[in-house]
C-alpha cells in the first residue's frame, strides 16, 4: 500500500526520489526541514515584536485554538503597555531635549 502510494505521487508529481525522502522525513517523522526549528529564540522573539508592533505578517501563526486565544491575550495586555512605554521614553527624551537645549 505505502509503495503503491509512493509510486503515485513520483508519476503524478514527478518528484524525484531525494524529494521524496525529504518529504517523507518532513511528515511522517516530523522533523523540521533544512531550515530547522521554526521557534528558536530569534524567531520567537520576532513573532512577538510582529505581535506587539500590530503589523501582522502572516508568515509565523499559532496552529492550537489554546495558541490563538493566547496570542490574543497577549496582544491585548501587550499592545497598551507598548503604547504606555513609547510614551514615556517620548516623555523623557523631551525632557533631556528641553535640559538640553535651555544650555
Amino acid at each position: 500500500m505505502v509503495l503503491e502510494l509512493k509510486a503515485a505521487l513520483v508519476r503524478k508529481y514527478s518528484i524525484s526520489e531525494d524529494d521524496y525522502r525529504m518529504m517523507e522525513v518532513a511528515i511522517i517523522e516530523n522533523k523540521p526541514h533544512k531550515a530547522g526549528p521554526q521557534w528558536k529564540f530569534a524567531g520567537a522573539f520576532y513573532f512577538s515584536t510582529v505581535v506587539l508592533a500590530m503589523i501582522g505578517y502572516g508568515h509565523s501563526t499559532p496552529v492550537t485554538i489554546g495558541g490563538k486565544a493566547f496570542c490574543m491575550a497577549y496582544a491585548m495586555v501587550g499592545i497598551p503597555l507598548g503604547l504606555i512605554m513609547f510614551q514615556s521614553i517620548g516623555e523623557r527624551l523631551n525632557k533631556f531635549a528641553s535640559v538640553v537645549i535651555r544650555r
